[in-house]
């Protein structure tokens, strides 16, 4: 009898020391794997921002780790930027008629609201409703069909009540600072030097688009001139050598200036 219950009490220990192991793996599965899925977001909320830094490098003991420039004043550099930018094509319904063929600039700049409003675009009807009455205001204004950031913003603070700031002489790393800080950039840019695959015929002259993040080797966009501008990437030097501001004598005179939008 004293042998019977001894088993019976080594079986329960067992199993319940098995019980509390595999407990344990399944919550570091469910660790790593919230690690995993975290790291791989490309699309957030309106409005929001998600800022991903490196894995710090962890160094033996007989090794000197190099601190960069950018971590001596205690704030790491990061390694992506991505604001919740909502995305709309400046032809939504895929009607490239004259009208919607020059609508980047009121593309991008109704995707700007959207993102300092934390709103999503209700459906395509309402968000071609809102940039083709966008369109009209400036038809009605003696606006042209390419304007300049400068003239962006005028537009911007008389229809929509939205105060930006033009930068001037833009840099790489003051994208990244404004990104970083959760402002939205509107990029006026030679369209033809963006080089994307998706634009007919090589691409417009004069083209806005709004770049919305970085990571360690691309800006982030929403590219309003296809379909598929959603988060569409950029290499930095490329979209740097493309950045031009409007002129209507040539492109490539213009300025590199950009509008910012904040909260």
């Amino acid at each position: 009898m004293f042998r019977i219950k001894r088993r019976r009490k080594l079986i329960l220990f067992a199993l319940i020391s098995l019980i509390i192991i595999l407990a344990s793996i399944f919550a570091a599965k469910n660790y790593f794997d919230i690690r995993e899925s975290s790291q791989s977001v490309t699309s957030i909320s309106p409005g929001s921002k998600e800022i991903i830094y490196p894995e710090p490098i962890q160094d033996g003991p007989s090794e000197k780790k190099e601190v960069p420039q950018e971590e001596v004043s205690g704030v790491p550099k990061p390694e992506k930027v991505l604001l919740g930018v909502p995305f709309i094509s400046q032809a939504p319904n895929a009607n490239w008629d004259p009208l919607h063929e020059e609508a980047c600039e009121e593309a991008s700049l109704i995707m700007a609201k959207h993102y300092l409003d934390r709103t999503p675009f209700k459906d395509i009807d309402s968000a071609d409703r809102e940039m083709t009455d966008l369109v009209h205001y400036q038809e009605s204004n003696n606006y042209g069909p390419s304007v300049s950031v400068s003239d962006l913003n005028q537009i911007a603070k008389n229809y929509l009540g939205l105060s930006g700031r033009i930068i001037e002489n833009v840099t790489s790393e003051t994208l990244k600072e404004e990104l970083y800080n959760g402002n939205v950039v509107i990029l006026p840019a030679a369209g033809k030097l963006l080089k994307n695959p998706n634009f007919r015929n090589g691409g417009p002259n004069y083209h806005m688009l709004v770049v919305k993040g970085f990571d360690k080797d691309n800006f982030i966009t929403n590219d309003p001139g296809t379909r598929k501008g959603e988060n569409y990437i950029y290499n930095p030097d490329l979209l740097m050598d493309a950045l031009h501001d409007w002129d209507p004598v040539d492109i490539l005179r213009g300025a590199k200036n950009v509008l910012v939008f904040g909260k």
